[in-house]
């Protein structure tokens, strides 16, 4: 299986894990759980926005 990866996404990941002295894994398993909570954020804001229309 091959992937396309951006450059600097590559870039990024591999930067970072060198600061942080852990796998280029961890670094992107971080970032998509911080992409998740502010997905839940952003949706709990919706629907209390809504909630307050009604």
């Amino acid at each position: 299986m091959q992937l396309n990866i951006p450059r600097e996404l590559l870039r990024y990941v591999m930067t970072e894990s060198q600061k942080q002295q852990v796998s280029a894994q961890t670094v992107i398993i971080r970032m998509i759980d911080q992409h998740k909570k502010s997905n839940d954020i952003n949706d709990n804001e919706e629907q209390h926005e809504q909630q307050s229309k009604q």
